[in-house]
């Protein structure tokens, strides 16, 4: 599109040009065409106040060509005022055709006609520059009004994306699921901008909380405990539980959220945030699900992924090494290209997972589940 719009700008712009330069060669060919037939020192003398006039129109046309910023807009515009100006003159301007033609051999008609013609050709000449000027002038005033826009804009973005920051770090968690959805909400809005860094602040998030004590304490009580009341107490005392990590984990790797942006491989669109590589080493996500979760490249080393559900999960090329799968659902899971040295396997799930070329020394895969 970009390609397109520079591509017409060339093009107008050089229209612009050919029309100025045709006007000028006219008004040049008249003058020696009438110097070569009549009298040229009895020219200058009659019309000297003229051709000092049109003289300098050339030299402004010259200065006004080179400090004008044309655009495609700017150019349309001009050929429209040129055209329209034309269309106004045209009375005058085959009068003054059909007179050169008649008095051909008639020197002071002869002059009286390119007197006019000139007068015409400057007049037209000075109306496009002027108009040019004009629109230039309004053109700069309309990009100055949108810059300043676009820095409020920009300015405001950056406000809320610091408060939303902010609120990660709040001890409450209705305020810290608030500060997810506004930073999910600012990369949706602006992906080229925000995107990679909410995904790795949100990311980094993840690994820095789920390796707090306190947290993986508070997930072993939800998922072990029967005792709904003590549940609802360890909840009570943590800002950070299951809930705020798997609407992070919902965000980032299982919400489908297209862009424009066509991926060059596949073909389709992409993902908003599938070309940024997620950081989840040593992260403890137990019980945490990743059904069809794009994870693609991701780094899960010794993450500790037991009893998490990753069935139908992208995880080609990721790396699991040493990573504790026991009684994870892998089913349907694509894990071709894997890295899983050392990953414990037991008790995992793996019906229809897809281990070609996954890299499986020392793992561990006792009592796995294959059909």
């Amino acid at each position: 599109m970009n390609f397109a719009k520079e591509y017409l700008d060339k093009i107008v712009n050089r229209g612009i040009l050919l029309v100025l330069f045709l006007l000028l060669a006219s008004s040049i060919l008249f003058f020696l065409l009438f110097i070569a037939v009549g009298s040229a020192l009895d020219f200058v003398r009659r019309y000297w106040k003229r051709i000092t006039i049109i003289a300098g129109l050339v030299f402004l046309i010259r200065f006004l060509w080179i400090k004008l910023p044309w655009n495609f807009y700017c150019a349309f515009v001009l050929l429209l005022v040129a055209l329209v100006i034309v269309i106004l003159f045209r009375k005058q301007i085959f009068y003054f055709l059909s007179r050169l033609n008649e008095s051909w051999c008639k020197t002071e008609q002869k002059l009286d006609v390119l007197s006019k013609i000139l007068t015409t050709v400057a007049t037209l000449v000075t109306a496009v520059i002027v108009s040019g000027r004009v629109l230039t002038q309004f053109e700069s005033q309309t990009n100055i009004l949108q810059a300043q826009e676009n820095i409020a804009k920009r300015q405001s973005t950056a406000e809320h994306f610091k408060n939303a920051v902010e609120h990660l770090g709040n001890e409450k968690q209705p305020v810290v699921l608030g500060g997810v959805h506004a930073l999910h909400n600012l990369a949706v809005d602006n992906p080229q901008d925000y995107s990679q860094p909410v995904f790795e602040i949100l990311c980094s998030f993840i690994r820095e909380e789920t390796r707090k004590t306190d947290y993986q304490k508070s997930v072993l009580t939800e998922i072990d405990s029967s005792d709904t009341t003590q549940k609802a107490v360890d909840s009570s005392k943590q800002a950070t539980s299951l809930i705020v990590i798997q609407t992070i984990i919902d965000k980032l790797f299982r919400d489908k959220i297209e862009l424009d942006e066509i991926d060059v491989i596949t073909g389709n669109k992409l993902q908003l945030y599938q070309k940024h590589k997620a950081n989840l080493s040593r992260a403890f996500l137990q019980g945490v699900n990743f059904e069809n979760a794009y994870l693609e490249q991701a780094d899960l080393s010794r993450a500790d992924l037991e009893g998490a559900n990753l069935s139908n999960a992208n995880l080609q090329w990721a790396n699991l090494f040493g990573a504790n799968l026991q009684k994870a659902d892998l089913s349907n899971a694509n894990l071709q290209m894997t890295n899983l040295f050392d990953a414990k396997m037991w008790g995992a799930n793996l019906f229809k997972t897809n281990l070609q070329k996954a890299d499986i020394e020392s793992a561990i895969f006792e009592k796995v589940e294959l059909k």
